[in-house]
């Protein structure tokens, strides 16, 4: 029944806020809600520039196109260093600093089949990268519509309450008056508790 639902979900509410059995709640009169002023572009530039999967896979994406420009198919030069100090002997200490030049003359096409393999790894990534942005576009969407729709259900449902708490006033004033039933009375401010 609607009532036994209504007495379980209070006890539901009770327990998740971890307050006492016997306290008791109130239905504020007006639930004020704040609109939502935004439009669904700011929002999805929001999305793209502030979450940290797409930022992460951005950065992914760039890095392994420098990996493509940086097979072994070019020279290189590399600035190499090290310093070695030895607890037995304190005045024994090796150093060593040089430049080191690689040039790839015959590598059997290793060079050429990794380049290769980087451009496949990066296509993959990319594809991953648009997946993604699809995916948070469309999650994006799906939150705001639900924010909007959420939004007009309670401005339609304050417009009911309003109704239901002018119906029970006049039901009210004409009990009083005599010229409403005890019954049509009762079920006036059973419709007004129904609203809220």
């Amino acid at each position: 029944s609607r009532e036994k639902d209504l007495r379980v979900s209070w006890v539901n509410i009770k327990r998740l806020l971890n307050v006492d059995y016997d306290f008791s709640l109130v239905t504020p009169e007006k639930v004020e809600v704040p609109e939502l002023n935004t439009s669904l572009e700011t929002v999805y530039s929001l999305t793209l520039e502030n979450r940290p999967d797409l930022l992460g896979l951005e950065l992914t994406v760039k890095g392994l196109g420098h990996n493509i420009a940086q097979g072994r198919t070019r020279p290189s030069l590399t600035f190499a260093g090290s310093y070695n100090f030895h607890d037995d002997k304190p005045d024994d200490e090796d150093y060593f600093v040089g430049l080191v030049l690689t040039i790839p003359l015959f590598d059997g096409g290793v060079g050429k089949a990794q380049v290769k393999k980087n451009r496949a790894v990066k296509k993959e990534a990319e594809r991953n990268l648009e997946k993604l942005i699809d995916g948070s576009i469309l999650e994006v969407s799906d939150a705001f519509y639900s924010v909007s729709e959420a939004e007009q259900r309670v401005k339609t449902s304050q417009a009911t309450v309003e109704q239901a708490r002018e119906a029970q006033r006049m039901a009210e004033i004409g009990f009083r008056e005599g010229a409403v039933s005890y019954i049509d009375y009762v079920d006036a401010q059973a419709n007004f508790t129904l609203a809220q």
